[in-house]
């Protein structure tokens, strides 16, 4: 019997530890969200095709070739006979070909060296939307993270107040017991702890649903239990002008966009090439009975037999129906709209830099304030409890002041919940935090 006894219970705490939640900090939740999120992947995969872009435009600084052709041609014989007919005229001809080719410009109207510089540009501003993307994915946790974790903070606030009104209750219990109070004392207890309930059932639903738009976003489905503790409120840098600076200097957003206006002035260098004559070399090896003319690609029909072209290239364009002109100009226009984006962009920036500071700011004072309070109200709570005891004071007024204390007190931890948040949002807006990475204390000045 004693084995079996001790194999349910092995089975149960087996059980219990399987179902226990998993720790998560809000880097691991970060890492988990990066891991999964198909925006971030669809930004590496742009990156890896920039990257490729890159190679191709180094690649066109020489171009070469191996080409091998065969095919047979049934020639029918001429319709009106003419002398001196070849004789594979009413027959199959044969024709194969083997060639290698290298060729170089010499001169391209700097078109090669333009496209070259305009696929490293795009290759940058394309880094920048990954890093962007990235604090995008980030900031989301961020924001789900603590809006459960807050309702979690808040869980335990009530919690606290539960345990001063079963202190209450004891009192009342022993006053009533004594014959020092009515009964109606201990009704207005049972009606506190009633709301309490309501309360805590209000915020554990609120609470699920915040869990799940977390799980969401991690991509996983399992019990979490997070962990990260409101850390203490810090006054932000009080210059509101650096801070604005520091968002325009690091933000990847705009170097994404200044990247992009390189890559508008090279693309533009490059239409214009077509302005300035073309000059290539290049040369020709071949083997075979169908051999081409370098730089012409027309194919003659001769015996078998091999043979080495070398040769310059000069091509100029004289008139192509202002094709290029058209090119340059809307370019021009491009260039335009990307001036404009970018300064949609700053002013954007600049209200998230501004806004966020803004927040932080005012919840430091509205923490600073909250904290008094609670201290004074305690003060009173403890006053009136006292006095409660020796039957000078109705438990209405305790009741009324234990209500004020549990307020307070979850006002602070809400706030302090808020500000952990609102310092990511403000780093994140300056572009000194890194999503993963300790926690941002660029932002932060002295505690108050």
């Amino acid at each position: 019997m004693s084995m079996i006894t001790t194999a349910l219970a092995l089975a149960l705490a087996l059980e219990l530890g399987a179902a226990a939640p998993r720790p998560l900090t809000l880097d691991e939740a970060i890492a988990l969200a990066l891991a999964s999120a198909p925006s971030v992947t669809v930004h590496q995969v742009a990156a890896e095709r920039a990257r490729l872009q890159t190679l191709r435009a180094n690649l066109e600084r020489i171009h070469a070739s191996v080409d091998a052709t065969a095919s047979a041609l049934y020639v029918s014989p001429p319709f009106v006979p003419v002398s001196g007919t070849s004789a594979s005229y009413g027959a199959l001809l044969p024709l194969a070909n083997l060639e290698a080719s290298v060729s170089a410009p010499l001169f391209s109207g700097f078109r090669v060296s333009a496209d070259i510089a305009r696929a490293e540009h795009l290759e940058k501003a394309v880094a920048a939307d990954l890093a962007a993307e990235r604090h995008a994915v980030a900031l989301a946790v961020a924001r789900a993270y603590w809006s459960e974790r807050r309702l979690a903070l808040l869980e335990g606030a009530q919690r606290a107040a539960g345990e001063r009104l079963v202190e209450s209750e004891r009192l009342i219990q022993a006053r009533i017991s004594a014959g020092l109070a009515a009964g109606l004392d201990a009704n207005r207890a049972a009606a506190r702890r009633v709301q309490l309930d309501v309360e805590a059932t209000t915020l554990a639903a609120q609470r699920r649903e915040a869990r799940a738009r977390l799980a969401v976003l991690l991509g996983i489905d399992e019990e979490l239990e997070l962990v990260d503790a409101a850390t203490v409120a810090v006054a932000p840098e009080p210059n509101v002008s650096s801070v604005v600076q520091r968002a325009l200097d690091r933000r990847s957003e705009l170097r994404a966009t200044d990247w992009r206006t390189l890559a508008l002035a090279e693309e533009k260098r490059a239409q214009e090439s077509a302005y300035w004559p073309q000059l290539d070399a290049g040369v020709l090896a071949q083997l075979g009975n169908n051999p081409s003319v370098a730089g012409v690609g027309s194919r003659a029909i001769a015996g078998i037999n091999g043979d080495v072209q070398a040769g310059l290239f000069l091509r100029m364009n004289l008139f192509d129906t202002f094709a290029t002109t058209h090119a340059v100009e809307d370019l021009a226009h491009r260039q335009r709209l990307a001036a404009l984006e970018r300064r949609a962009q700053t002013r954007s920036i600049e209200s998230e830099a501004r806004v966020a500071h803004a927040r932080v700011s005012s919840l430091v004072e509205q923490r600073a304030a909250l904290v008094k309070a609670r201290e004074l109200i305690a003060d009173n709570l403890a006053t009136l409890e006292r006095v409660y005891g020796n039957g000078d004071v109705l438990f209405t007024e305790v009741l009324d002041v234990q209500v004020e204390l549990a307020n307070a007190e979850r006002q602070i931890v809400g706030v302090d919940a808020e500000l952990v948040l609102a310092e990511l949002e403000l780093a994140a807006a300056t572009g000194t935090w890194t999503p993963g990475g300790s926690a941002p204390s660029q932002t932060s000045g002295a505690t108050p």
